[in-house]
């Protein structure tokens, strides 16, 4: 079924070689499984896909493969993606820095039920919030007024 072009048996037999499940790991067979399908449009597969360039598993590490898996991944409405993504634009891999991007793609996966997006938008919300109201205070400010 895989062989005939059915993404979803695709899919299946790259999770299979993935996990090792009925043998032993292959993710080079399988990082080739999850290619035909994230290509038929699989977002869970874009998804892994995406992860093991990420990692280097079975492929060569990519960030710039890595990231563009994980947009195709976000497109197809995975939050999981969305997360992965918005980390890669905070530090330059793959893509460029763009806090912006991050913080929508944070707030994308965070508001899908995402918990380490709804985490990581929490510390940038609350960082930002400190920032403003504590950034230009200084120890020699609080030295002069007695604040120690």
């Amino acid at each position: 079924a895989a062989q005939s072009g059915l993404r979803d048996a695709q899919f299946n037999l790259a999770r299979m070689l993935d996990l090792g499940q009925g043998g032993s790991t292959d993710r080079t067979a399988a990082a080739e499984w999850y290619q035909r399908a994230a290509e038929a449009g699989d977002t869970a597969a874009q998804f892994r896909l995406a992860t093991l360039y990420e990692r280097g598993e079975g492929v060569a590490q990519d960030w710039a493969q890595a990231a563009a898996w994980y947009a195709r991944a976000v497109e197809g409405g995975s939050a999981e993606a969305a997360y992965n993504l918005a980390i890669l634009h905070r530090h330059g891999r793959g893509v460029a820095i763009d806090p912006e991007r991050e913080q929508a793609l944070l707030a994308q996966a965070a508001l899908a039920g995402d918990a380490p997006a709804q985490t990581a938008l929490m510390e940038t919300f609350w960082a930002g919030l400190a920032n403003r109201l504590f950034g230009s205070w200084s120890t020699d400010e609080a030295q002069s007024r007695g604040d120690q």
